[in-house]
């Protein structure tokens, strides 16, 4: 009974010691991070001049800056400082990583101009791409003159003189790091033109976009090198992009992904927007949920560079705004 006893006392102080140990094992576990998501605020709101067909059409990041250009349609606005050139003028401004100014340049001639894109070369120049107005068929047309007036001066009466002119001569602007035109490239098409995406690959730039009529278009590839020729002009079908889909960017070592409008995230269930809403979410390598943000207005367009982080660009009711988060650097 003696030994029955002595193991007895083993066996529960065993026990005791095999509890604490997994008690103690489930205090150090590491617990699931509640994200929550934040809603991100636009770090410039700009609606340009306020005119009616003013737009943002695109935005570049660089590791300092944020680069994004237009068109504008009436007189410079502060925060703007360039002055106006034409009936409208294409445009490219330069923010900083939180959101204030640095430079702004207008381009274009003294008709109607366009800037819809830009991308930069291996030097940091940035290559502006856009559309401009070039003067097509003249038309006079004969004042009538009323044969039972008496025209006691003798003067003349010269027709009115109507130019046409339509957005057909693709233009690209090479603009340095300061914000100086070094040169400006022309391509003259058969039809209205827009292009709509200029990336650098190697040692060239590759244009593409739509060319035809507001009947009929096609879509369209050229190619520029650091020179300024144009490669042969290729057209092709347009191509429908999908939508409502996933875009996913990869940030270092993390996945972004950014839903165009959601009211569920996995993995985050104290998220209940009452409407479809755009998000960003960062993913670690593992899978993980990192960081998430709401995103204001209508997006158009995300981007993600090391050194500044997400930039988003959004309609937000009659203006603009360039969200900047840095946490996702």
């Amino acid at each position: 009974m003696k030994f029955r006893k002595t193991l007895s006392t083993t066996a529960t102080l065993l026990l005791i010691f095999v509890t604490a140990t997994d008690s103690s094992f489930a205090a150090t576990k590491a617990v699931p991070k509640q994200i929550k998501v934040v809603a991100a605020r636009p770090n410039l709101v700009t609606n340009l001049s306020a005119a009616a067909g003013d737009q943002i059409s695109a935005i570049l990041t660089t590791s300092t800056a944020v680069a994004y250009v237009g068109t504008m349609e009436s007189s410079t606005v502060v925060p703007y400082t360039a002055q106006q050139i034409g009936g409208s003028d294409g445009f490219i401004a330069v923010i900083d990583a939180t959101g204030a100014p640095i430079w702004d340049l207008r381009l274009g001639t003294a008709q109607d101009d366009i800037a819809t894109a830009v991308a930069r070369d291996r030097v940091g120049n940035f290559w502006v791409v856009g559309v401009s107005a070039k003067p097509a068929a003249i038309t006079q047309t004969q004042t009538a003159t009323d044969p039972q007036v008496i025209n006691v001066d003798g003067v003349s009466v010269d027709p009115v003189t109507t130019p046409n002119s339509n957005l057909s001569q693709m233009v690209v602007w090479k603009v340095d790091v300061s914000g100086a035109i070094q040169a400006t490239y022309v391509y003259d098409t058969y039809g209205v033109i827009m292009p709509t995406a200029i990336t650098y690959s190697a040692t060239k730039f590759i244009i593409t976009g739509l060319v035809g009529s507001t009947i009929s278009q096609q879509g369209f590839k050229v190619e520029l090198d650091s020179l300024g020729h144009f490669s042969k002009f290729v057209s092709n079908k347009v191509v429908a992009l999908p939508t409502g889909q996933v875009t996913s960017i990869k940030a270092g070592s993390n996945t972004i992904k950014y839903f165009s409008g959601v009211k569920t995230i996995a993995g985050i269930k104290s998220w209940k927007p009452k409407v479809l809403t755009p998000a960003v979410v960062s993913y670690s390598r593992s899978g993980a949920i990192s960081s998430a943000y709401s995103l204001p207005g209508k997006v158009l367009s995300v981007s993600w560079q090391a050194g500044v982080g997400l930039v988003a660009l959004s309609e937000i009711g009659n203006s603009y705004g360039i969200s900047i988060i840095d946490g996702l650097a």
